[in-house]
């Protein structure tokens, strides 16, 4: 007999206060992140900055002030990592093939690592390294990096003080990271070589799909076609049913955030209006991106578009080329989501 099936609950009745306390601190990095970015030397490399502060801010560590510190300068050495690998790979297509290999197991290792923290850290660092290739950076975009990742540590370290409640273990958000921790049995084994066999067949597939997307970068002209292998590393997953959802729900979000994003566009608003529907977007993608990703995605995508389109005339070419990259990005996981290293009973259970 079948039991009846549960309504489904209301999206803001799911929203909690540990979700404003999560959206909370990463959307003031990206304010002082835009902010820095309006100095005319970090003018030219106002993403890194932004996805820097936002990235740093976004993750809790718990422990002592001295184990938080040792936790975020691990996260700064990463990006400014990953950034580095993007400007060697200008150099020569062997090194950008070689680093999108090393960048898969790296996104597979700190998945591992930062079991609490990696999806604050692994799309902002992926999103580092090709933006790196994209506009060629150079040294300068290492100062960029390592100036607002030291920025925005001391800014969580102020917000250690000014808002204690936020990082204590008593607090929503750190109660549900301790109790993460606590099913774990085990010590965590750090090695590569400790890597569970899902987490493997997850860096293949990644592997493949980003030397295949970079392939295809070197046949376009469009400076944005690095939002191709952005979108396999956010949407794959390590198992098939929650790789298509996510696929789905990213090419459905920004198709609908590219249209609201241009109409907003179109209407001119006033530049003072600009900065706080920057942050009201960015705010309420954060806030639901958990419980609702396809809507999440419409804001997301308006705050992109309203980002770059600010700074072009050519306002609906970014809102095409994003909805375009995207939908190639999502159909190349979607189709190797079907023959590429899954776990077949995983694959007829979903």
């Amino acid at each position: 007999m079948s039991t009846p099936s549960q309504p489904k609950q209301n999206l803001l009745k799911k929203i909690t206060h540990q979700d404003v306390e999560s959206a909370a601190l990463p959307t003031l990095g990206v304010f002082v992140g835009l902010m820095l970015a309006q100095i005319p030397f970090f003018g030219p490399f106002a993403g890194f900055i932004v996805m820097v502060m936002q990235c740093l801010m976004n993750v809790r560590p718990k422990g002592t002030y001295k184990e938080r510190l040792q936790i975020l300068s691990y996260v700064l050495l990463i990006l400014l990592g990953t950034t580095l690998w993007g400007i060697i790979g200008t150099y020569h297509w062997v090194n950008v093939v070689l680093g999108v290999i090393l960048l898969s197991v790296a996104l597979s290792y700190w998945r591992h690592f930062f079991p609490d923290d990696w999806r604050s850290i692994n799309a902002p660092a992926a999103a580092l390294y090709f933006f790196s290739l994209a506009v060629k950076a150079d040294e300068i975009a290492i100062a960029a990096v390592l100036i607002s990742g030291v920025l925005a540590i001391l800014l969580q370290a102020l917000m250690w003080r000014v808002w204690p409640a936020a990082f204590e273990t008593r607090s929503p958000l750190m109660r549900l990271r301790s109790r993460r921790a606590r099913k774990r049995t085990h010590k965590l084994d750090l090695s590569v070589a400790s890597l569970k066999p899902d987490l493997w067949r997850y860096t293949f597939r990644l592997s493949f799909l980003l030397v295949l997307s970079v392939w295809l970068i070197s046949y376009t002209r469009s400076f944005h076609a690095y939002w191709i292998p952005l979108t396999i590393v956010i949407v794959l997953q390590d198992n098939h049913s929650d790789t298509l959802k996510r696929v789905g729900g990213r090419i459905l979000g920004t198709f609908i955030g590219s249209i609201i994003g241009s109409f907003i566009l179109v209407l001119h608003p006033e530049p003072v209006l600009g900065m706080p529907l920057l942050i009201l977007c960015m705010f309420t993608f954060l806030l639901i991106v958990k419980h609702n990703y396809p809507v999440a995605c419409i804001f997301l995508t308006i705050y992109i578009i309203l980002l770059i389109g600010q700074q072009t005339t050519h306002s609906f070419t970014v809102a095409i080329e994003r909805s375009l990259f995207t939908l190639v990005g999502g159909l190349l996981v979607f189709i190797s989501s079907f023959i590429l290293f899954w776990n077949r009973k995983q694959m007829q259970s979903s």
